[in-house]
């Protein structure tokens, strides 16, 4: 396949690399200046060229990848011919070819470039918007040969990826820009950062951008707060600060404040709890014969029996089996108690069934795998500070509290607040049970 490449920037450079490595054939590189023209050319065995008229008619493709500001330009004054034009562009219209050509298309490899650093293609999403389909099967056949990671998309929903590399590459580079010159002051190399970038980064991998945010703005910590920005003299960057730690807060707030989750609490109206990591410590002890000892929370037990006199439903779910377990949630009014459960899916369906419950008037609180398929199913799935990274992903509230710390506490305040029946004159006549 002959292919015309119309710029010669990072993005350009690795493309033309990458295509020449699998065999295409680069017949020209354009560019303003034949330096760079040239640089390029020479490296995949092309002409340079400066005048985009006299880019030969008979290539296969024409790749644009240039600056916003020039592609129509350059699009309009690119011969006509019968190849495939694309461009390379984020934030552009796939409508910029209108007019100057029937088949064209939009070739968007999301990853930043530059010029003399190799990546590696296979893994890199290529993003793909074409005229036709006849167009469009040809570009997933050209960008097949570069990547295995090939998505459709529309020119709308473009700009909001173009958008998410602004954020997560782009801004994060500037950071890292800031975090150098604050080491200049103490006389120390960049580098000596690197270990904890790599490990930022890599958090990512296995836990969601907000279960890995750490720091003092999580937690809203004034006193470092003030004592960080004493040390910055530019007062556009104690902005930057204090917009990042507002932000930073406002989205860890969303971890611990129901309210804040898109779920109407209102149509709560039962609560189901496994015990072993959320109603008690994940680490148990045993007894003499082997048996577990099971701390409880005094603020969990009386929160679950203000629910029950509240007329709520409240349930228990779980793996264990002790007569100990049911004998307190006894006492607390709670009669739905699923003990010695192997497949915890099936014991909820029990309980809905003879409920009547419906999924989305269901809270499920759980902290590890055995809960997976059931927070899944219900409503709201709650999970412990300390749960599972695999049941955190799942769960659309992350409760402040550890597993036995007040889970059940938390959840059933914040939904009973949220009711207005939280600190009801009859609830706090009632007599305590713990």
């Amino acid at each position: 396949m002959k292919v015309v490449l119309i710029g010669a920037g990072n993005v350009a450079t690795q493309f033309a690399k990458e295509l020449y490595s699998k065999s295409f054939d680069i017949v020209q590189v354009y560019s303003r200046t034949l330096a760079s023209a040239s640089a390029l050319a020479k490296e995949v065995d092309a002409a340079p060229i400066t005048d985009i008229s006299l880019a030969v008619c008979d290539a296969d493709l024409y790749i644009f990848a240039v600056k916003d500001s020039v592609l129509e330009e350059l699009i309009a004054n690119l011969p006509s011919n019968n190849g495939l034009w694309v461009h390379t562009a984020g934030s552009m219209s796939i409508n910029v070819f209108k007019g100057y050509t029937s088949r064209y298309g939009v070739l968007y490899p999301f990853q930043t470039f530059s010029k003399d650093r190799k990546v590696d293609w296979a893994d890199i999403p290529i993003f793909l918007e074409a005229s036709d389909d006849q167009a469009l099967e040809q570009l997933k056949s050209i960008a097949s040969q570069l990547s295995t990671k090939i998505v459709e998309l529309s020119t709308e929903e473009r700009k909001y990826l173009h958008l998410t590399g602004v954020f997560a590459c782009n801004f994060t580079n500037h950071m890292y820009t800031l975090s150098k010159q604050v080491l200049a002051k103490i006389n120390l190399p960049f580098d000596i950062a690197l270990p904890l970038i790599d490990e930022t980064a890599s958090k990512v991998h296995s836990l969601s951008p907000e279960e890995a945010q750490t720091g003092p703005a999580v937690r809203f910590d004034e006193n470092v707060m003030e004592k960080h920005l004493s040390l910055i003299d530019d007062d556009k960057i104690k902005q930057i600060y204090k917009l990042m730690s507002e932000s930073i807060h406002r989205f860890g707030k969303k971890r611990y404040i129901m309210s804040t989750i898109n779920y109407d609490l209102k149509k709560i109206k039962a609560f189901i709890f496994d015990v072993d990591g959320v109603l008690s410590p994940d680490s148990i002890p045993l007894s003499s014969d082997g048996s577990p000892v099971r701390m409880v929370n005094i603020k969990d037990g009386y929160a679950i029996n203000l629910a029950v006199k509240a007329g709520y439903s409240v349930a228990i779910i779980t793996g264990a089996d002790t007569d100990n377990i049911r004998l307190r949630f006894n006492r607390l009014g709670v009669n739905d108690i699923y003990l010695k459960s192997r497949v915890k899916i099936n014991d909820l369906n029990d309980y809905m069934e003879k409920t009547g419950y419906k999924a989305e008037e269901i809270i499920y609180a759980g902290d590890d795998l055995p809960d997976y398929q059931v927070m899944q199913a219900v409503g709201l799935a709650v999970a412990p500070a300390n749960a599972a990274p695999e049941i955190k992903s799942v769960a659309q509230y992350i409760s402040h509290k550890n597993g036995g710390d007040g889970v059940a506490r938390d959840v059933i305040e914040q939904v009973m607040k949220a009711q207005g029946k939280w600190m009801a004159p009859e609830m706090l006549s009632s007599t305590a049970v713990f």
